[in-house]
């Protein structure tokens, strides 16, 4: 089975995904029931590829804009939701390639799509303010 550069990309997603889940601002509320909750996903990194994979989708599913969770997570989960799919979509299409000659430039073509995706959704969700400052 040969590298890729997706490979590469889901390797930054699942380091983004357990940077999420330790940085102290995930842990930024007052909901013991949220602290719980984190901890188990936290636990679950390191498991085997199923458990760190049910961690987004448990995530998902309980960090709502409505929940006691911290506002960074309420950002992040779906962040790591969206860019997950678009790493699926980018798998899909690395697999289904004609074959040929492995070269550089269509590696580095897909790294940068993933990359340049993952810019776009930072700035989605984390948006720049732009005023004057005054």
């Amino acid at each position: 089975c040969e590298q890729g550069p997706v490979d590469d990309l889901w390797s930054f997603w699942y380091t983004d995904q357990w940077a999420t889940l330790k940085n102290p601002k995930a842990h930024d509320t007052q909901n013991e029931a949220c602290r719980i909750k984190l901890d188990g996903w936290c636990r679950r990194l390191s498991e085997d590829l199923g458990g760190r994979e049910s961690v987004i989708y448990s995530a998902r599913l309980h960090v709502t804009p409505r929940s006691p969770h911290s506002q960074f997570m309420k950002a992040m989960c779906p962040l790591l939701v969206e860019w997950q799919r678009s790493l699926g979509d980018l798998q899909m299409e690395w697999n289904d390639r004609p074959p040929a000659d492995e070269n550089m430039l269509v590696f580095f073509t897909f790294a940068f799509r993933g990359v340049a995706h993952y810019a776009e959704l930072l700035a989605k969700y984390f948006p720049v303010s732009t005023g004057s400052g005054s």
